[in-house]
C-alpha cells in the first residue's frame, strides 16, 4: 500500500465508529437492542446492504457532491459491521430475540438481471 493510504483508511473507520456511536445514542433509547432491526436475520442483511449499495451507485452516476458520496461509504461500512454483528451473534455469545440466523441457501436469489455498464 502506498504511504498514507493506511492513514486514510483509518481516518475512515474512525469516521464510522463516530457515526455509529450517534446513531445508537439517536436510535436506541428504549428497550430495542440493534440486532432487532434485523428481524429476518440474514435477509435482512442483505436488505440493508443491498439499499447501501443501490444509493451509493446512484450517487455515483449521478455526479453527486463528494461528502455526500462519502457519508453514503460510511453507512455502507457501518451496516456490513451491524451484518456481521448479526451472523456472528452466537460465536460472541450474545443475547437477542432472533432465534436462528440462517445465511441465504445458494441459488434462492435470482434477483433482477442489471445490464452491464460501459466503463
Amino acid at each position: 500500500m502506498k504511504p498514507g493510504y493506511m492513514e486514510v483508511i483509518m481516518q475512515l473507520f474512525e469516521s464510522c465508529k463516530e457515526v455509529l456511536k450517534e446513531r445508537d445514542q439517536s436510535f436506541n433509547k428504549s428497550t430495542i437492542d440493534v440486532i432487532d432491526y434485523f428481524p429476518r436475520g440474514w435477509d435482512s442483511c442483505y436488505t440493508y446492504l443491498n439499499e447501501n449499495l443501490l444509493r451509493l451507485e446512484s450517487l455515483i452516476e449521478s455526479g453527486a457532491p463528494q461528502p455526500l458520496v462519502e457519508e453514503k461509504f460510511v453507512d455502507l461500512i457501518n451496516y456490513v459491521a451491524l451484518s456481521y454483528l448479526v451472523v456472528a451473534v452466537d460465536k460472541f455469545g450474545l443475547e437477542t430475540k432472533i432465534k436462528e440466523v440462517k445465511a441465504m441457501p445458494k441459488g434462492k436469489y435470482k434477483g433482477k438481471k442489471r445490464k452491464k455498464r460501459n466503463d
